[in-house]
Protein backbone atom coordinates (compact mmCIF):
# COMPACT_ATOMS: atom_id res chain seq x y z
CA UNK A 1 0.00 0.00 0.00
CA UNK A 2 2.84 2.61 0.93
CA UNK A 3 4.77 1.65 -2.40
CA UNK A 4 1.78 2.22 -4.01
CA UNK A 5 0.68 5.91 -2.76
CA UNK A 6 4.57 6.39 -2.75
CA UNK A 7 4.07 5.69 -7.06
CA UNK A 8 1.15 7.73 -7.22
CA UNK A 9 2.78 10.88 -5.42
CA UNK A 10 6.16 10.49 -7.77
CA UNK A 11 3.77 10.64 -10.56
CA UNK A 12 1.55 13.49 -9.73
CA UNK A 13 5.12 15.91 -9.44
CA UNK A 14 6.41 14.74 -13.03
CA UNK A 15 3.29 14.90 -14.72
CA UNK A 16 2.95 18.26 -12.88
CA UNK A 17 6.27 19.96 -14.06
CA UNK A 18 5.60 18.40 -17.15
CA UNK A 19 6.17 21.44 -20.03
CA UNK A 20 7.11 23.88 -17.19
CA UNK A 21 8.11 26.93 -18.34
CA UNK A 22 10.00 29.20 -15.80
CA UNK A 23 10.51 28.87 -12.16
CA UNK A 24 11.69 32.08 -10.12
CA UNK A 25 11.66 32.64 -6.14
CA UNK A 26 10.37 35.29 -4.81
CA UNK A 27 14.12 35.51 -2.32
CA UNK A 28 15.44 36.28 -5.76
CA UNK A 29 12.96 38.94 -7.16
CA UNK A 30 13.29 42.77 -6.65
CA UNK A 31 10.44 44.12 -8.30
CA UNK A 32 8.47 43.18 -11.33
CA UNK A 33 6.81 45.70 -14.19
CA UNK A 34 3.43 44.93 -15.95
CA UNK A 35 3.64 46.91 -19.23
CA UNK A 36 0.70 47.42 -21.80
CA UNK A 37 1.41 49.27 -24.78
CA UNK A 38 -1.62 49.78 -26.10
CA UNK A 39 -3.32 50.96 -23.07
CA UNK A 40 -0.29 52.68 -21.95
CA UNK A 41 0.14 50.93 -18.81
CA UNK A 42 3.28 51.03 -17.04
CA UNK A 43 2.49 49.60 -13.14
CA UNK A 44 5.75 48.56 -10.80
CA UNK A 45 5.28 45.72 -8.39
CA UNK A 46 7.70 45.84 -5.48
CA UNK A 47 5.14 44.77 -2.00
CA UNK A 48 6.30 41.30 -1.55
CA UNK A 49 2.78 39.82 -1.41
CA UNK A 50 1.53 40.69 -5.01
CA UNK A 51 4.93 39.73 -5.87
CA UNK A 52 4.40 36.29 -4.58
CA UNK A 53 0.90 36.17 -6.78
CA UNK A 54 2.57 37.51 -9.64
CA UNK A 55 5.18 35.12 -9.56
CA UNK A 56 2.96 31.80 -8.39
CA UNK A 57 1.04 32.80 -11.33
CA UNK A 58 4.63 32.79 -13.62
CA UNK A 59 5.72 29.09 -12.53
CA UNK A 60 2.75 27.58 -13.37
CA UNK A 61 2.75 28.63 -16.83
CA UNK A 62 3.17 25.88 -18.82
CA UNK A 63 3.69 25.75 -22.80
CA UNK A 64 5.50 24.00 -25.44
CA UNK A 65 8.68 25.61 -27.10
CA UNK A 66 7.97 26.55 -30.95
CA UNK A 67 9.69 28.92 -33.51
CA UNK A 68 7.45 31.63 -34.09
CA UNK A 69 7.35 35.11 -35.98
CA UNK A 70 5.65 38.01 -34.28
CA UNK A 71 5.29 40.19 -37.32
CA UNK A 72 1.78 39.42 -37.29
CA UNK A 73 0.55 40.53 -33.93
CA UNK A 74 0.61 43.84 -32.84
CA UNK A 75 -0.94 43.49 -29.03
CA UNK A 76 1.60 42.55 -26.87
CA UNK A 77 2.09 42.86 -23.27
CA UNK A 78 5.26 42.70 -21.11
CA UNK A 79 6.26 41.48 -17.68
CA UNK A 80 9.55 42.36 -16.33
CA UNK A 81 11.10 40.24 -13.33
CA UNK A 82 14.16 42.21 -12.22
CA UNK A 83 16.49 39.93 -9.63
CA UNK A 84 18.28 41.76 -7.02
CA UNK A 85 21.26 42.54 -9.00
CA UNK A 86 18.32 44.58 -11.27
CA UNK A 87 19.04 41.79 -14.24
CA UNK A 88 15.99 42.10 -15.97
CA UNK A 89 13.76 38.64 -17.37
CA UNK A 90 11.52 39.70 -19.97
CA UNK A 91 8.11 37.93 -20.63
CA UNK A 92 6.75 38.81 -23.55
CA UNK A 93 3.15 38.04 -24.53
CA UNK A 94 0.65 37.83 -27.82
CA UNK A 95 -2.26 35.93 -28.06
CA UNK A 96 -0.75 32.24 -26.56
CA UNK A 97 2.48 32.85 -27.27
CA UNK A 98 5.24 33.90 -24.95
CA UNK A 99 8.90 34.81 -24.91
CA UNK A 100 11.52 34.34 -22.82
CA UNK A 101 14.63 34.94 -23.08
CA UNK A 102 14.21 34.87 -27.10
CA UNK A 103 12.68 31.09 -26.95
CA UNK A 104 8.63 31.32 -27.75
CA UNK A 105 6.56 29.35 -26.20
CA UNK A 106 2.75 28.59 -27.17
CA UNK A 107 0.99 28.11 -23.92
CA UNK A 108 -2.17 26.27 -22.84
CA UNK A 109 -5.18 28.17 -22.93
CA UNK A 110 -5.18 27.67 -18.98
CA UNK A 111 -1.69 29.50 -18.98
CA UNK A 112 -3.13 32.11 -21.31
CA UNK A 113 -6.07 32.97 -19.34
CA UNK A 114 -3.32 33.26 -15.70
CA UNK A 115 -1.29 35.15 -17.90
CA UNK A 116 -3.76 37.49 -18.77
CA UNK A 117 -4.98 37.68 -14.96
CA UNK A 118 -1.85 39.10 -13.60
CA UNK A 119 -2.62 42.25 -16.01
CA UNK A 120 -6.34 42.16 -14.89
CA UNK A 121 -5.48 41.60 -11.32
CA UNK A 122 -2.51 44.35 -11.11
CA UNK A 123 -2.61 46.61 -13.94
CA UNK A 124 -5.23 49.30 -12.55
CA UNK A 125 -3.01 49.44 -9.45
CA UNK A 126 -0.21 52.38 -8.41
Amino acid sequence: MFFFVLLLFLSYKMLSNRNKIIQLELKDVSYSELITFNKNIMVTINDSSKLRDILLMLNSLKGEKVDFDSDEYSDFVFINVYDKSFNKLEFFKTDRFLKINNQWYKLDRTSAARFNKIFEKYSSQN
